[in-house]
């Protein structure tokens, strides 16, 4: 989630716990948390960001999906 690559021990603290929220307001709560966070702290603010969606075969593994839309998450892709 973090497609900058901003380093910030908090942040990433309120990313994983948006990423593990179950509930709709925790996720809200943090992701408010998280804006104030990063327009204090980060040196430029991205305007706008390209939407990412991977999607493969049950039989496909190791694919890690990359912030910055990268293909790296290919290289250590295999076929069962």
């Amino acid at each position: 989630m973090n497609r900058t690559f901003f380093k910030n021990t908090e942040l990433d603290s309120i990313l994983d716990q948006m990423m593990n929220a179950k509930e709709d307001k925790v996720i809200v709560e943090q992701s408010k948390k998280a804006s104030v966070l990063v327009f204090e702290h980060m040196p430029y603010v991205p305007l706008w960001y390209q939407n990412i969606l991977a999607v493969h075969q049950k039989e496909v593994s190791g694919f890690d999906l990359w912030p910055n839309t990268s293909f790296r998450g290919l290289l250590n892709c295999t076929k069962k």
